[in-house]
């Protein structure tokens, strides 16, 4: 807490990467839930529950969460853009089957 320039990249990172995840999300016609923190709660694709999901994403290496009691939707911690653009790739290869 005391790095206020590695504090301020963080926030800087959230900001952008935030919109940046949530446009590229509803690109792939999936319900992202306006947020303000450094995570999006997204609907899951047809045909997946949270659990499924989470399990098939964190079986390639990318961490998520069900989002709270909702057996529909996972919770995305904003990340880099790199990270943010895998997980973007990922689920378009997801949903095309």
């Amino acid at each position: 807490m005391e790095d206020i320039a590695h504090l301020q990249r963080t926030v800087d990172n959230n900001h952008v990467e935030r919109r940046r995840l949530a446009a590229g999300l509803n690109a792939l016609n999936l319900e992202v839930t306006p947020s303000q923190a450094n995570f999006l709660m997204v609907r899951c694709p047809e045909g997946y529950n949270a659990e499924e999901l989470t399990a098939l994403l964190v079986g390639h290496g990318v961490m998520v969460r069900p989002a709270f009691d909702l057996p529909h939707c996972i919770r995305i911690t904003v990340g880099t853009p790199g990270d943010n653009t895998r997980l973007l790739t990922l689920l378009a290869t997801i949903q095309e089957g």
